[in-house]
């Protein structure tokens, strides 16, 4: 599910409780889950599932930095097709929820809706698993993001090469040999169609998808406070330590080092 006018949840949200909870599972045969009474929403780190929602005669299937949504009272059946981890967020809330189908959606830049999730579920360990208002803020961002995703990015098909390179740049965005010529050579196409092409299937340059990538990585980095910048801006494909943070400050407003401090003052 993308684009249209389409949201899962009302502007007037209103959250009464949840939960985070980090799982894996192992291949497995199908299996039936009775409707519950809170709505859940998943981010799925690796692995493969099917979920068949009772009554209906479609799968949908939930892959690696997918998000999932099952809403509250729906029974379903699901397969774990791969071995994998996710990120649940299960949520009550005080007013109703439109009626929605379970939906799976694969965000433009799933690294950072894991970040979102990883600093919710980091937030929620320090509170002994209970919640407080910079957990439900940060469940908001959640929504607030995915809700802008769902809404304004309008319908596309994405050609199979451009889901491939897109990929390829998920997973290899530390290396600082990604260039122009190399992704539109394994496009088959010439460079100036391959930077148009990108551009109206993702709604960014190549080179800025790229430094997005590396940004949001990098986010994930510091919020740990394991690494020090200069090994966060190599760790991240940035040729430079200067180079990274401008290009940080660009899109976040404040400097690597600043950013790092907020997560320590969350965790102390």
């Amino acid at each position: 599910m993308k684009g249209g006018s389409t949201v899962f949840f009302p502007n007037d949200l209103r959250i009464t409780n949840m939960t985070m909870l980090t799982s894996e599972f192992k291949k497995s045969e199908s299996i039936f889950v009775p409707g519950r009474i809170h709505h859940g929403l998943t981010f799925r780190i690796s692995g493969r599932i099917s979920i068949l929602p009772e009554g209906s005669d479609k799968k949908i299937y939930s892959d690696k930095n997918c998000i999932t949504y099952i809403p509250k009272g729906c029974s379903y059946t699901t397969e774990i097709l791969e071995d994998g981890k996710m990120l649940i967020l299960h949520f009550e809330t005080e007013n109703d929820i439109p009626e929605l189908s379970p939906f799976v959606y694969k965000p433009t830049y799933p690294i950072a809706f894991e970040n979102m999730f990883r600093g919710l579920a980091d937030r929620m360990r320090t509170t002994g698993h209970t919640w407080d208002y910079a957990c439900l803020s940060m469940a908001y961002e959640i929504f607030a993001n995915l809700s802008h995703e769902l809404s304004d990015n309008l319908p596309r098909i994405v050609p199979k090469r451009m889901r491939a390179i897109k990929n390829h740049i998920d997973e290899n965005y530390a290396n600082r040999g990604i260039s122009i010529p190399q992704l539109s050579d394994m496009c088959g196409i010439s460079a100036v169609y391959f930077r148009k092409e990108f551009k109206e299937c993702f709604g960014a340059s190549p080179l800025e998808y790229i430094k997005n990538v590396r940004i949001e990585n990098a986010k994930g980095l510091l919020s740990t406070g394991m690494y020090p910048i200069s090994e966060v801006a190599t760790r991240c494909g940035f040729d430079s330590i200067s180079y990274f943070s401008y290009e940080f400050k660009r899109k976040c407003g404040e400097s690597p080092g600043e950013y790092a401090k907020r997560f320590e003052e969350i965790k102390s």
